[in-house]
C-alpha cells in the first residue's frame, strides 16, 4: 500500500548564527516514523541531530545545533522522515558583524555614513569613537539592523580625538 503524506517543516528563525541552536517544527507527519534533523551548511557540510519518534496526530518538535564551524551562507535545516523523505528548510547563516565607514577619516564635526552587515536581525547597536585602547569616546549613536542583519546611518566626529569608530550590540541596553 501508499502512504499519503503531507509532511512540512519550519523553522523557528531565517537567520542563524554558528554555534547557535535552532528550533524547528513540522506536521503531516505520519505517526511512528522516524524523523531525523540535520543542518546543511553552504559548503555541503551536513551535521545530523537526534531522531525523534513523530507522535500521534504527525505533528513533532524539536532542535539541531548549529556547528560553531559552519560555513556562512545559505544553508539549511532537513528533516528526514524514514517513510516521508526530507523536507528541507532554507536558513541563511551569518557571518561576524562588519560595520563600514565613509569617509575613513575627518575631524571633529565630520559626518561619517556607517553599513554593515550580517548583525542580528533588528538588533540596536550603539555606535561611538573610541580611544587608542579601545575606550568609548563621546556619546554613542544608537542604530537599529534591519530585518536581514542589515545596519546603516550616521556617525559625527566628536570634538575629542578618536582612533577608531567602534560598535557593539546592546542586549537589554549592555553592549554584548
Amino acid at each position: 500500500s501508499v502512504t499519503a503524506t503531507n509532511a512540512s517543516a519550519a523553522v523557528a528563525n531565517k537567520l542563524v548564527r554558528p554555534g547557535a541552536t535552532e528550533n524547528f517544527t513540522g506536521s503531516g507527519w505520519i505517526a511512528g516514523e522516524t524523523v531525523t534533523p540535520s543542518f546543511k551548511d553552504s559548503a555541503g557540510t551536513v551535521t545530523p541531530g537526534t531522531a525523534l519518534t513523530v507522535p500521534a496526530g504527525g505533528a513533532l518538535s524539536g532542535s539541531i545545533g548549529i556547528p560553531a564551524a559552519a560555513a556562512t551562507g545559505a544553508g539549511q535545516v532537513i528533516l528526514t522522515g524514514s517513510t516521508s523523505g526530507a523536507v528541507p528548510t532554507d536558513v541563511t547563516v551569518l557571518g561576524q558583524p562588519t560595520l563600514a565607514a565613509a569617509p575613513s577619516s575627518g575631524g571633529p564635526g565630520t559626518v561619517v555614513g556607517l553599513t554593515g552587515h550580517d548583525w542580528d536581525p533588528n538588533a540596536t547597536v550603539a555606535v561611538s569613537g573610541v580611544d587608542a585602547t579601545n575606550n568609548p569616546v563621546g556619546a554613542p549613536v544608537t542604530l537599529t539592523a534591519d530585518a536581514t542583519g542589515h545596519l546603516a546611518g550616521n556617525y559625527t566626529v566628536p570634538g575629542t580625538a578618536i582612533a577608531a569608530i567602534g560598535a557593539a550590540e546592546l542586549v537589554n541596553g549592555v553592549p554584548s
